[in-house]
């Protein structure tokens, strides 16, 4: 399976470039661009109702009611940051 990256057009200035499955919002584009890292890569966004994939990472989207200190967000922060430095770490 070929990568995203080897895909997509390599766009010059670009922050980062994300294909998802919805048209995004401008809040949605400002969450996203605090979200992924400014490295010139494309990423897959599926945003769903209560959460959000990034890269096949699971991001659960916070809760109006509990707010962004809500154990359940902070954790899908944690597992997000972790993959993301797994995935850096790692790659060839």
């Amino acid at each position: 399976m070929r990568d995203i990256n080897d895909i997509m057009p390599k766009i010059p200035n670009m922050k980062w470039g994300a294909l998802t499955n919805k048209f995004p919002t401008k809040n949605n584009v400002n969450e996203l661009d605090k979200l992924l890292p400014h490295d010139k890569k494309w990423h897959t966004v599926f945003d769903l109702e209560d959460q959000v994939y990034v890269d096949g990472v699971r991001v659960w989207k916070k809760d109006k009611k509990l707010g962004p200190r809500s154990p359940s967000f902070q954790e899908s922060l944690a597992e997000f940051d972790t993959a993301l430095l797994l995935k850096f770490r790692y790659l060839p």
